[in-house]
Formats: C-alpha cells, sequence, structure tokens
C-alpha cells in the first residue's frame, strides 16, 4: 500500500504556541503523509543544516511519541503510526529540528485532532497556501514562496526605461553620449574659461609647451 501526501502545511518555527491544527481519522495510519514545511524569517529553511527532523507528541493518557521523519530539501514528511491514531484524542505535536549530537535546533508546534467518525462537510486535510514570503529573481520576475513550500513566479519581469537626453527634453544619457563623455575625459586637463579670448592655465602643442606666466618653451622656428 502506498502512502500519499495529503497534507501540506507550513510552521513558523519561530512562533512558540501552536499555529496549526491537522486533523486525521482513527485508525488511518500507514497510508497518508503529512508534509511540514518550516521556515524562519519568512525562509524556507534548509534541511542540510541539521542532522534529522522528528514528531514529538504529547497526549494524556498515552505515552509520549518521538517518530522520524523522512527529510527533503525544505521540508520534513510524517507517516502516523497506529499509536497516534489508535483512537479519537487530541495531541500535542511539535516538528523538531536536530543536530549530529542529538540536540533540539529548531521546534515547531501545533496540534493533531483524531477524529473518531468523519462526517460528510468535516475538512481533515489541509494545505496551505499563505505566502510565506516575497522577493525578486535575478531577472526581475516577483517570486512568491507558500508555506506549502511551493513557489510561484510571474511571467513577466519587473523593469523601468528613461528617455534619452535632447535639446528640448531631460532624461538619461544614451550609450552612445556616455560613451562619447567617457573618450573626452583622458584629453581635458586644461582650465578653460569661455570667454571671448580663451584663457589657459597651460597648453601644451607638440614640442611647443606655453606657461601660465606666458613664458614659451620649446618653439621652434623654420
Amino acid at each position: 500500500m502506498s502512502v500519499l501526501i495529503t497534507t501540506t502545511v507550513g510552521l513558523d518555527a519561530d512562533v512558540a504556541e501552536p499555529q496549526k491544527t491537522i486533523h486525521l481519522v482513527a485508525g488511518d495510519s500507514g497510508t497518508r503523509a503529512l508534509r511540514l514545511i518550516p521556515v524562519s524569517g519568512g525562509q524556507l529553511l534548509n534541511m542540510e543544516d541539521y542532522a534529522a527532523a522528528k514528531m514529538r507528541l504529547h497526549c494524556a493518557g498515552h505515552e509520549d511519541l518521538l517518530i522520524d521523519c523522512t527529510m527533503g530539501d525544505h521540508y520534513a514528511d510524517f507517516v502516523p503510526t497506529p499509536a497516534v491514531v489508535v483512537q479519537a484524542d487530541e495531541w500535542d505535536a511539535q516538528l523538531v529540528l536536530l543536530d549530529t549530537e542529538g540536540q533540539t535546533v529548531s521546534a515547531a508546534p501545533f496540534t493533531v485532532i483524531v477524529h473518531g467518525t468523519v462526517y460528510q462537510g468535516d475538512a481533515v486535510e489541509h494545505t496551505d497556501s499563505s505566502v510565506a514570503s516575497v522577493a525578486y529573481d535575478e531577472q526581475g520576475r516577483i517570486v512568491l514562496v507558500t508555506r506549502a513550500g511551493e513557489i510561484l513566479k510571474t511571467d513577466s519581469y519587473w523593469h523601468h526605461t528613461h528617455d534619452a537626453v535632447s535639446e528640448t527634453e531631460a532624461g538619461m544619457m544614451t550609450p552612445a553620449q556616455a560613451a562619447a563623455i567617457e573618450e573626452l575625459s583622458g584629453h581635458l586637463d586644461q582650465d578653460v574659461k569661455a570667454a571671448s579670448s580663451p584663457t589657459f592655465a597651460g597648453l601644451t602643442v607638440g614640442t611647443l609647451v606655453i606657461n601660465a606666466d606666458g613664458t614659451i618653451e620649446g618653439a621652434r622656428f623654420t
């Protein structure tokens, strides 16, 4: 009998109070899996940073349970065992992430309710599609990550343009205009004043040097 993922839910690892309620049916074990997506600060947690993921369960009148989860890149899959769904009850649950020494690094609490009878119209499965984070990718497209781990991207990308500079309109320089200024930048090193008779701090033409005080060096006559 194959195990199907029927419930996907996001869990905020920064929240200390139970934040979600998962509904199961008494006796339904080994047939379905819960995919838990832990986030912190609105970002998906990278499971490569943890050695193990386990489900910790507590319910009055039952032995506490610690059940291994199967880890993916950004999720942990939990398959309810017979001990969890043996009868209608309510469990205090935690998804705990452990380091290599078996110490709890992060824990996200929620509630598991096991129903004895499910009536038509009862909701016993949930998928959390609320948005966990919003960002732009390298192409300028909006990227949404849901708490269920789904990544959504817009087809179009964000961009804007500026009008080029003209004789009558202000705007941004075109690449050609910028290149023209760059070409001149290494050749204009004189203090030039625009007047009927321009003056120069100094001028060099070939071997001829006209100094600021009017003296001439390197002049040759033919």
